[in-house]
């Protein structure tokens, strides 16, 4: 901040503060994008909790853990009424292995849409691990990254045609 004295024709000295109005202008802008970042936020929250994503069936299920079986996985995307949302592109990720045949999958009209997982392949010396899976609604959030999401565990179990003789690691180290 720039001081400058100003003496008038009576002799009284006056301080002239320099500088001031720029550090208002920079709060009023700082001020004007943290507002805006959190009206962005809040649209997208309010967003994300209009849509509700349902897993109607997992079949088969228990599913094998064999990359050889598919387990297709109906899920539905609806607004908070009940309406159906036609459209939106859906992503699924496997957090306990396996892989997707599509990652991404468009809702039909009705709001109906279909993944196909192929499991792990289950290794005969240990036991089968369920997965969990995580969808999520890409097409919903318009400023941030906020989608809404569902989480799901696919009961998993060894596959019928397993050439395992029954023993796993545990059964050595118990």
């Amino acid at each position: 901040m720039n001081r400058h004295r100003l003496i008038d024709l009576t002799g009284e000295i006056t301080l002239k503060l320099r500088g001031v109005v720029p550090i208002k202008r920079k709060l009023i802008v700082i001020s004007g994008i943290l507002i805006l970042i959190a009206a962005m936020l809040g649209i997208d929250y309010f967003r994300m909790k209009q849509v509700e994503i349902q897993v109607l069936s997992v079949s088969p299920s228990p599913a094998p853990a064999s990359s050889d079986e598919n387990v297709e996985i109906r899920v539905r995307v609806v607004r908070k009424g009940g309406q159906p949302v036609a459209g939106h592109l859906l992503y699924a990720l496997s957090l306990g292995g396996g892989d997707f045949q599509s990652f991404y999958v468009k809702t039909d009209g009705d709001g109906y849409a279909k993944f196909i997982y192929y499991p792990y392949d289950l290794p005969s010396y240990q036991k089968p691990r369920d997965v969990e899976i995580e969808i999520r609604d890409e097409s919903n959030s318009i400023f941030i990254e906020m989608y809404p999401k569902v989480r799901y565990t696919i009961k998993m179990v060894a596959p019928e045609n397993s050439d395992s003789d029954g023993l796993i690691v545990d059964d050595f180290f118990d």
